[in-house]
């Protein structure tokens, strides 16, 4: 093995780091003769695993097996090129690139965890400038990893994420379902969301027969009464972690994604939802614009009336709808997994 993939996204839920871990894996596997893909050993995606050819090792879980039994395992195997694609790295490897996805843990600490934003800005302010190379997934993460860590511009290189073939095969089938009328959030409850300005306004549409319909991992972040209060509705549908094929289903019924996010790195989900013919409605703030283009309403994500006259549009002008859909389709096409690990590959080709 001439370069080794850090394949403990295997043993994680599913986010935009897994997905993009995973993504990119399968397709450096289809181009690289030279690439072997480690992992702990409490895997939950065995169809992944499998498809990789992973081994795993060790006894360890987590970001102990990353720090100890990773570098042993490396150390025992002629000290590989190790590329990792989840935003860590092990400190005692110097042998290392990493990619990087966002800098959101320094550049605004109080949406996390002390314990989350703690061992976020040491790996990021300590250990990533230790790599050999750092990739990202857009210019405008190249800025903020520039800007927030003081690395040199010529270190960092750019490779875009996709999305999975779920959802571009979506848009090829059958005619839209016409049951209930939903817009989809896909929106974990935590403050970079911005679940509260979402769900504020949400309230304020005049439409009362749009139902809102919210996917990903809900947990107790949010005592504001107010936001309690309009979650208890009966117009309020949570449908939890979902998978692509369900996760495609809902984007082709959907009026339009709501996605006001005030921070990303990249923003996978208006891509998905663009891929199955979907309206989106994203923040006006520069990955979401570099990404969608102009295939998107873009609405101030700090304005909740801004953001309900965005929806508001979407529901009332036909004409717009349509474009969007159309545009949505066209630039999904921009991005494509073959060609991000194909320019992935070309990197590491460099660093060996």
């Amino acid at each position: 093995m001439k370069f080794v993939v850090n394949a403990r996204f295997l043993t994680q839920n599913l986010s935009g780091v897994q997905r993009f871990g995973i993504e990119i894996s399968k397709e450096l596997r289809k181009i690289c003769d030279n690439a072997g893909f480690v992992s702990p050993k409490n895997i939950l995606h065995h169809d992944i695993a499998g498809i990789l050819g992973a081994r795993t090792a060790g006894f360890l879980k987590g970001h102990m097996w990353e720090q100890i039994e990773l570098p042993l395992y490396l150390r025992a195997n002629k000290s590989p090129l190790l590329l990792n694609t989840g935003n860590s790295l092990p400190a005692a490897y110097k042998k290392s690139m990493v990619i990087v996805h966002d800098v959101s843990p320094v550049r605004n600490p109080g949406w996390f965890s002390k314990k989350y934003s703690a061992y976020h800005n040491f790996m990021l302010k300590k250990l990533v400038p230790n790599a050999l190379k750092i990739v990202t997934v857009s210019e405008f993460s190249k800025r903020e990893i520039i800007e927030l860590l003081n690395i040199p511009e010529n270190k960092i290189d750019v490779v875009y994420n996709s999305v999975s073939n779920e959802f571009k095969q979506a848009a090829g089938e059958a005619v839209r379902e016409k049951r209930e009328k939903y817009a989809l959030a896909i929106s974990p409850l935590n403050p970079r969301k911005n679940f509260k300005n979402m769900m504020l306004a949400f309230e304020k549409l005049g439409h009362r027969d749009l139902k809102l319909y919210i996917t990903g991992s809900f947990n107790n972040i949010y005592a504001d009464a107010e936001i309690k209060r309009i979650m208890g509705s009966d117009r309020i549908v949570f449908k939890g972690q979902l998978g692509d094929k369900e996760l495609a289903h809902l984007y082709k019924n959907a009026e339009f994604l709501i996605y006001p996010s005030l921070y990303e790195g990249f923003g996978i989900p208006p891509l998905e939802a663009m891929a199955c013919g979907c309206p989106v409605v994203a923040s006006n703030i520069g990955s979401l614009t570099e990404v969608c283009s102009d295939a998107a309403y873009y609405v101030d994500p700090y304005d909740v009336n801004d953001i309900a006259a965005g929806m508001s549009e979407i529901l009332s002008n036909t004409p717009l709808t349509r474009e969007l859909a159309q545009k949505g389709k066209q630039r999904v096409e921009y991005f494509n997994w073959e060609n991000s690990a194909s320019r992935l590959n070309g990197i590491i080709e460099k660093m060996l």
